[in-house]
């Protein structure tokens, strides 16, 4: 489930049209994209995290989505929009011709349904509510016109109107069938689900009702006729698909991009890429449960920190592509401290923490304690890949007396874990979010508890109050410093211990595709990606 970032994934979703593409790029063929989890569930209403927000960004479709190139608001299921005076009401209107995949047709209650479903508490939609609160209610202007009343002028209450996702109200609209509408996925966009073999793949097919089609904005984008998502956890054997033209396309980790592709296919068959576009990047931490008592004192947590030679994984096992974490969203962000520095691996000095916290080895088993506890936790892990550097945090923590155990744990089951929180530490691998992204889901007090996604359980009344006020700042220059201040004070009560941020992205595709570019500025674009028709140069790009 948590692979990457949990946010909104309607917020999170780049541009899917504009003058972007290739017009001319050839429709039809079978896209097979590689993901390494399978999602839990396809309720658009639901479902939480990014394997899930894969699926939804072909079928569900938002009022507005974002520019790939530029990060400008363009038209989606609305037509056009407009802010009313005063700034507290935002009106869009649902364009002619809008259908759900079933033939039904779009209409007002279907917006209204979808915001009014995310505070329905029959639905567990935790996690979807902060982006929300600042919204009063959504008025049916007529069929296809609502209006968004909100109760201030938070900046991000545009962002979360206008990226509301949609969803057909006659489908999901019984409180006693909508929440376990688990294996189906109906929408409006530019493809339908056809088909969940559980373990093996989700397929989507193109969607004959699209009003897309019509539309010449959209002309070089969804070509393919058929989107396939397999699943395969081993990255290695999934690599070994995209060699035998299994697989389309997959993301790559640092690693892999500079050692699991020499083998001589590379270049011929299947290609790599590494790109920076300004799309917010990725990055990873160990939530500690602040409710176990070992993680509630402050100098334990930042002990711990100490402990881990982020340095050693950059370099050993992401080749210095990667940066060592400062805080706790993306150091690159204009939002993050530039004055936090990273915490150096300095285990005497992490002893001497320790120690001065009360923890000592008094039986001489090289393990510290403290009033009877030893100093031992289990760290969980959605994926294995973390494994490698998390041994090396093992083995460094145990020589300074903290034993640490390491244990994988399937994506499904992470869920009702982090709910009750009967865990000790979780690692994240957490997407980037938004560009102008609200810290609020995930560190405010209020996002504690099942659905939330302040994992930590982490409180402090200042940060709460920080956050309140950056949420209400919309002069960007006046919430920097804002933002600032929250990242320097959860960097400094070290709720997480942070690990690394990405600085490229890295993908893997076959010699079947052809690519308009290798990235556009916030997005890398496989929206315009095409099946290439037989006899088309490798490598080939079109503008």
């Amino acid at each position: 489930m948590m692979e990457l970032a949990v946010v909104l994934y309607a917020l999170v979703t780049p541009g899917l049209a504009g003058p972007l593409g290739c017009p001319h790029a050839p429709k039809g063929g079978v896209f097979t994209y590689h993901r390494a989890a399978e999602p839990p569930s396809l309720n658009p209403i639901v479902a939480d995290g990014h394997s899930s927000a894969d699926i939804q960004f072909h079928v569900i479709e938002p009022l507005l989505i974002t520019d790939s190139d530029t990060y400008e608001w363009i038209p989606a299921l609305a037509d056009r929009w407009r802010r009313l005076p005063g700034g507290r009401a935002y009106e869009f209107h649902i364009r002619q011709g809008a259908k759900w995949s079933d033939g039904r047709p779009v209409t007002a209650e279907d917006v209204k349904f979808s915001f009014d479903v995310l505070f329905n508490p029959a639905f567990p939609t935790a996690h979807m509510r902060p982006y929300y609160e600042s919204i009063s209610s959504i008025e049916i202007v007529d069929a296809r016109t609502v209006r968004f009343h909100v109760r201030d002028t938070a900046y991000a209450n545009f962002i979360s109107s206008a990226g509301l996702p949609i969803v057909p109200k006659h489908i999901y609209e019984d409180p006693r069938i909508g929440p376990k509408l688990h294996d189906r996925i109906v929408g409006s966009g530019p493809y339908v689900f056809k088909e969940w073999k559980k373990g093996v793949r989700i397929v989507l097919s193109r969607n004959p009702e699209w009003w897309g089609l019509k539309s010449p904005a959209y002309k070089g984008a969804y070509n393919p006729d058929t989107i396939i998502f397999r699943f395969i956890g081993n990255p290695n054997v999934a690599q070994e698909m995209l060699k035998r033209g299994e697989i389309d396309f997959m993301n790559l980790s640092a690693d892999e991009y500079v050692k699991s592709t020499n083998s001589p296919a590379w270049g011929v068959k299947v290609f790599k890429a590494k790109v920076s576009n300004l799309y917010p990047k990725s990055y990873q931490f160990i939530a500690w449960n602040l409710d176990r008592p070992l993680f509630k004192d402050v100098r334990v947590r930042r002990a711990l920190a100490l402990l881990m030679d982020r340095d050693l994984i950059v370099k050993k096992f992401n080749f210095g592509l990667t940066v060592p974490a400062t805080g706790p969203w993306y150091r690159q962000s204009v939002f993050a401290d530039p004055s936090v520095n990273e915490v150096p691996f300095d285990p005497a000095k992490a002893l001497a923490l320790l120690k001065t916290a009360g923890w000592d080895d008094k039986d001489g088993d090289g393990v510290l304690e403290k009033d009877g506890a030893r100093l031992e936790f289990t760290i969980l892990m959605p994926s294995k890949a973390a494994e490698r550097y998390l041994t090396v945090f093992q083995q460094d923590a145990l020589k300074a007396g903290v034993a640490v155990r390491l244990k994988v744990i399937d994506g499904s089951q992470l869920a009702s874990v982090l709910d009750h929180r009967d865990f000790d530490a979780v690692h994240f691998d957490w997407g980037g979010g938004l560009v102008d992204f609200d810290p609020k889901s995930m560190w405010h007090s209020s996002s504690i508890g099942p659905g939330g996604n302040n994992f930590s359980g982490y409180k402090n009344p200042r940060v709460d109050r920080l956050i309140e006020l950056a949420r209400h700042t919309s002069d960007r220059s006046k919430r920097i410093p804002l933002m600032r201040a929250i990242y320097r004070m959860i960097a400094n009560d070290a709720p997480a211990l942070f690990l690394f941020n990405e600085n490229y992205s890295f993908y893997a595709y076959s010699d079947r595709v052809g690519r308009p570019t290798e990235t556009y500025r916030y997005d890398v674009g496989t929206k315009y990606w095409w099946v290439k028709p037989k006899g088309e140069s490798v490598g080939q790009i079109h503008h």
